[in-house]
């Protein structure tokens, strides 16, 4: 029967239905006369009742009551006197509209559909449970009520009344479908009272109202006190908890009134989740919101606060699993309320937290679309915000952070700029009394920091030690602070070299990853960083202790490390020198063997940088050749490998007169080195290609790439394209996903892919590729 009802319910044109009821609610506001105002409200509650008739939500008959009972009296007069045809009132164009098509909806129901939904009440006596039987009758009911608003006919209405009766009556007191089956004989009235002028009928629909309310007043009850507790201490929200809990324990499904306990209770879930950091309460939360989900399909009006709620729940569920389904689905839903409601009244909260959700996705994926995206959006929210609330001082900062992602990206000094613009707004609205205030000074003391390292300038030393003094002074347990004052600190410690500075640093690195869920995402890239500043203060200090931790580190992380995520590369690398600069200390040859094998892998790292590939090779020989020449050869080959790749891509004038450093001092060394070897054709490809490289950076004249262009430039486009995202991605700051190395395995097998492609094309066999000694005789 169910099914049967949902065939008739969906053959019918809602999009019609839909327009009509967002044009009458925008008359009730918009019209300025009683009369216009009341033929506007009446056309409303037509419509309304309509949409229950079909879709069953309880917010259409709360409506109804409202806009009935709610205007002024004239209002209210001219209602009942339009309902039972005492006068005619002339309805404004709007509502004369939005009539005809409420009209049109009626007459789009499917009558084949109508016709056997209703011969299925033949299968009434063959029901022998009870309760499945009181379903059935109602959903009978309401497959009559149809009918009547298809046909017009009265006893449609009477055949839906006798069954719903008997749905009651089957069922005891508390059971959700007594609630429900009184409210749809609320509705039956309604329709006898408002289109067929049975004046008992508005005293019926008051009486059900009344029972429906007594039925659910426990309840009720239990939900009103919940919600009123929920803001307030902590003592009170676990009662309000506790109180919103046994109210949905009285809702089971499918009670129309369910949805409200669930919103309230997951909202008060949450509330206490930001105070007390439970993850069972964020659990629960989110049970709760993807349940609420389901009383609430487009269009219903709350959806698009539900949307956001769960949305923000799965964002904070991120945070602590690393999920990355969270997050994806997160951003999905806050994308889907800011759609549904454009200029809702929630569209702020939703840009701020959507913004958020996005800048976290960039830092993970390393797409720019979504970096570009979340500072669009943060640029948004602060545009619609009063200026003078306490709380814009998050959504600068976050703006800040996310301009600062892209600074890491691209270098543009004028990121940066801004970003320490909006650090120092944030910081003038934390005073020395706000609880985040060691978070705003350790955050403007980092980006001054970057700004300093990337200018070679010290301007902006001073003033980030003095915010990093302050903000030791106040540190709270905020992780966001420690995280940001390790960072500050270590790089206060590379400019002052004062090793307690380190030592903090250290402390504080450590203290996360205690905090930390071991299976956590974001752990991998933390013992990094603590490897990192270990490996520092055992270069300072060469205490061995720092190194056997450093080194246990490192193997942990690159344990936690698939083979194929775009970060292993970096992480061996940092471990490649560490192991370095310990052999130097120790001469244990083992430690250079393990260095020299990390730094051929970091090199032939496919999913890395290109220039920190050749930064790689570039050390494996120089730190080879001297102990084993043999290691340091390869190093040198891959090293020039790598320059023809590196040359055919879309430089900046920076990235060449890089790459035009690595030239020069790669090809030099390699080439001083084959010779002194005895490997004399090996030394004439070496400086081939450097020479090559070399003159088409600093001259910019044309690379293999151009050829290819003239001959073939669709395929030219896509070689680039696929060479400068995978550049992008893999020059990305650093991140816990995975989701990064399966796009960069991805990218690189289409690369590899193209290459393969190309040079199967006559005249470039040797695309990118070394020449050959022999070519070059």
């Amino acid at each position: 029967m169910l099914d049967a009802l949902n065939d008739v319910q969906t053959s019918a044109n809602f999009r019609i239905l839909e327009d009509a009821i967002s044009t009458l609610y925008r008359s009730v506001t918009e019209e300025t006369s009683p009369q216009s105002r009341a033929m506007a409200k009446c056309a409303l509650i037509t419509a309304l009742l309509t949409r229950f008739a079909c879709k069953g939500w309880m917010r259409d008959m709360l409506d109804c009551s409202i806009h009935f009972s709610g205007g002024n009296s004239q209002e209210m007069e001219y209602m009942f006197l339009h309902w039972v045809g005492e006068r005619s009132f002339t309805k404004p164009a709007s509502v004369q509209s939005a009539v005809k098509l409420v009209e049109r909806f009626r007459a789009s129901f499917n009558a084949g559909d109508i016709s056997e939904a209703i011969e299925l009440s033949r299968l009434e006596n063959d029901i022998q449970d009870e309760r499945a039987l009181s379903r059935f009758l109602i959903a009978l009911a309401n497959t009559f009520v149809i009918r009547y608003l298809r046909y017009g006919k009265l006893e449609d209405l009477g055949e839906a009344d006798w069954r719903l009766q008997d749905a009651k009556d089957l069922c005891e007191s508390g059971d959700p479908l007594v609630y429900l089956a009184t409210l749809c004989l609320a509705h039956i009235n309604w329709l006898r009272f408002t289109e067929l002028r049975e004046g008992p009928g508005l005293m019926e629909t008051v009486r059900y109202i009344s029972e429906a309310d007594k039925e659910d007043q426990e309840a009720s009850e239990l939900c009103q006190k919940g919600r009123a507790m929920a803001d307030g201490e902590e003592s009170q929200l676990n009662e309000s908890v506790s109180l919103l809990s046994s109210s949905l324990a009285l809702r089971l499904w499918p009670h129309p009134k369910r949805y409200d306990s669930l919103y309230y209770l997951a909202a008060a879930l949450l509330r206490r989740y930001r105070l007390q950091h439970s993850l069972e309460d964020l659990e629960r939360a989110h049970r709760m919101l993807q349940e609420a989900l389901s009383f609430v399909p487009f269009p219903y009006p709350d959806r698009p606060t539900v949307l956001i709620s769960a949305g923000s729940a799965l964002l904070h569920r991120f945070a602590h699993t690393g999920v990355e389904d969270d997050l994806n689905s997160s951003i999905s839903l806050l994308e889907e309320s800011l759609e549904i409601q454009p200029d809702g009244p929630d569209r702020p909260r939703t840009l701020n937290v959507l913004a958020l959700g996005l800048h976290i996705r960039s830092e993970l994926n390393g797409d720019s679309r979504d970096l570009e995206k979340s500072i669009s959006t943060y640029r948004e929210y602060l545009a619609s915000e009063d200026t003078d609330d306490s709380d814009r001082s998050y959504p600068l900062f976050s703006l800040g952070h996310a301009l600062m992602s892209r600074f890491k990206q691209r270098g543009d000094l004028k990121d940066i700029e801004e970003c320490i613009l909006l650090h120092r707004e944030g910081l003038a609205l934390r005073p020395a009394s706000h609880r985040n205030r060691a978070d705003a000074l350790t955050s403007l003391a980092y980006m001054l920091h970057m700004k300093d390292q990337r200018t070679g300038s010290s301007s902006g030393h001073h003033e980030s030690s003095v915010l990093t003094d302050e903000a030791l002074k106040i540190l709270t347990t905020s992780s966001r602070a420690g995280h940001d004052l390790s960072e500050a600190l270590y790089l206060r410690y590379q400019q002052s070299r004062n090793i307690s500075d380190l030592d903090e640093c250290i402390t504080l690195r450590r203290e996360a990853l205690l905090l930390d869920n071991k299976h956590h995402p974001d752990r991998t890239p933390k013992l990094n960083d603590l490897a990192i500043v270990l490996s520092q203060r055992f270069e300072a200090t060469h205490d061995v202790q720092d190194l056997s931790e450093c080194i246990s580190t490192y193997e942990e992380a690159l344990a936690l490390t698939p083979e194929s995520h775009a970060d292993r590369c970096g992480w061996q690398g940092n471990y490649a020198r560490t192991l370095h600069s310990a052999f130097m200390h120790t001469q244990d040859i083992q430690h250079l063997d393990k260095s020299l094998e990390l730094f051929e892998s970091a090199a032939s790292c496919v999913t890395g940088s290109l220039f920190f590939r050749l930064e790689m090779a570039n050390e494996w020989a120089r730190y080879g050749r001297t102990y084993v020449p043999l290691s340091a050869m390869r190093g040198y080959r891959r090293g020039i490998e790598l320059l023809p790749l590196l040359a055919s891509l879309d430089l900046t004038l920076d990235q060449r007169q890089n790459v035009l450093v690595h030239v020069r001092d790669l090809v030099r060394n390699a080439v001083q080195f084959a010779i002194q070897h005895g490997q004399y054709e090996e030394a004439v490809v070496f400086l081939a290609t450097g020479r090559s490289i070399f003159w088409s950076q600093s001259l910019q004249l044309r690379t293999s790439v151009d050829e290819l262009k003239l001959a073939n430039p669709t395929l030219a486009q896509r070689f680039r394209d696929v060479s400068r995202r995978l550049e992008e991605l893999t020059n990305r700051p650093s991140s816990s996903s995975t989701t990064s190395s399966l796009d960069a395995n991805t990218l690189l097998s289409e690369r590899n892919r193209l290459l393969t492609e190309i040079r199967a094309s006559d005249g470039f066999q040797q695309f990118l590729l070394p020449p050959s000694f022999a070519s070059l005789k």
